[in-house]
């Protein structure tokens, strides 16, 4: 998968769970301990952000990094 599809993926995603979670990015970011401006960047689809951050930002939302990642179905199995 080119990388750039990755971000875009990996965007959308993040910003589906964020959503059905009902998190502000503020409040993700508080209870994350990623900056706002980074979490901004991972949703906009530009950012190669640090898989540490994703990981960070999954545990927050309760869902596998694989389910920002890769497949957002995974998310059902955890």
């Amino acid at each position: 998968m080119p990388i750039r599809k990755v971000y875009r993926k990996c965007a959308a995603n993040l910003r589906r769970i964020r959503d059905e979670r009902q998190f502000s990015i503020e409040a993700l970011a508080v209870l994350s301990g990623v900056e706002e401006s980074e979490i901004r960047s991972i949703e906009s689809g530009v950012s190669d952000s640090y898989i540490e951050s994703l990981i960070k930002l999954a545990e927050t939302l309760n869902v596998d990094v694989c389910c920002l990642l890769i497949d957002p179905d995974c998310c059902s199995r955890w």
